[in-house]
C-alpha cells in the first residue's frame, strides 16, 4: 500500500543490507509471550516483515505465520533467516493499487511493526480497510505509529496535517513520507472501524543514538 517513493526507498535499504536487524523487538516478543501461547497454530500475518527478525520469532512461537512486504530484497533476507522448510510462498509482495493477496477473514492476529506510518494519508487509509478485511471477526492486532519525538518524526518536513517527508538520511530514508499522529485521540480516531482499542507507547534513547518513540494500537476486528 506503500507509495511508489516509498517503495523505492525501501529497495534501496534492503539491497545495500544496512538495515538488517537480526533480534526481533522485544517490546512485541513481551506481547506476545503475554497473550499467546506457544505453538497456537494461529493463522498470523506480519505485516511489513523487513528483514524478518520479528517474522523468525513468530514463526518459532508457533504462529501459522504470513507476511507482506513492498520490497523484494527484503523478502530475499528474511528467507535466509527462516528456516529453509519455510514455504517461501507464504511471504508476499504488495501490488499498488490492488488488494492484499489474502481472503476476508483470514487471520487471528495481524502484526503491523514499525511500518504502517511509512505511508501518505491515502495509502493510509487503504492499508487500515485491508488489514481489517483479511482479519477474522474477533482476530486481534498490534500496530505501532510514530510519535512527534521519534527520530523520524523530528528530522522531516511537514506535507499536510499528519504527513512529512524525511529530509535527512536517516538510514538510508531520506525522501520518504512518513503519517505522525500526535496524541491519542487522533489515533482513536482513525482507528474508529477498529473494536476494544487500547493505546500505550515505547520509548528508547540509548547513550550514543537517537530517540526512537512509538504509540502501540492494539485491538479487534
Amino acid at each position: 500500500m506503500a507509495s511508489k517513493v516509498n517503495q523505492n526507498i525501501w529497495e534501496s535499504i534492503y539491497a545495500a543490507n544496512s538495515f538488517d536487524i537480526s533480534f526481533p523487538n522485544e517490546t512485541l516478543v513481551r506481547y506476545i509471550f503475554h497473550f499467546f501461547k506457544k505453538n497456537n497454530g494461529l493463522k498470523l500475518l506480519d505485516y511489513g516483515f523487513g528483514t524478518g527478525n520479528n517474522l523468525k520469532f513468530l514463526v518459532e512461537f508457533g504462529f501459522d505465520a504470513y507476511g507482506m512486504e513492498i520490497a523484494e530484497n527484503a523478502k530475499k533476507i528474511a528467507l535466509r533467516k527462516l528456516n529453509p522448510n519455510f514455504d517461501a510462498a507464504k511471504l508476499k509482495i504488495a501490488d499498488e493499487g490492488k488488494q492484499m493477496p489474502f481472503s476476508d477473514n483470514f487471520f487471528d492476529m495481524i502484526v503491523a511493526w514499525g511500518v504502517l506510518y511509512y505511508n501518505s494519508e491515502k495509502n493510509f487509509v487503504k492499508a487500515l480497510f485491508e488489514l481489517k478485511r483479511t482479519l477474522k471477526s474477533g482476530g486481534k492486532f498490534i500496530f505501532t505509529l510514530c510519535r512527534p519525538d521519534d527520530v523520524a518524526s523530528v528530522n522531516s518536513e511537514g506535507i499536510s496535517a499528519r504527513e512529512r517527508r524525511i529530509i535527512k538520511p536517516i538510514s538510508g530514508q531520506q525522501g520518504a513520507t512518513i503519517m505522525v499522529f500526535e496524541n491519542e485521540e487522533q489515533i482513536k480516531s482513525r482507528f474508529s472501524l477498529f473494536n476494544n482499542l487500547e493505546i500505550g507507547y515505547y520509548e528508547s534513547k540509548l547513550p550514543g543514538s537517537a530517540v526512537s518513540s512509538h504509540w502501540i494500537i492494539c485491538g479487534e476486528e
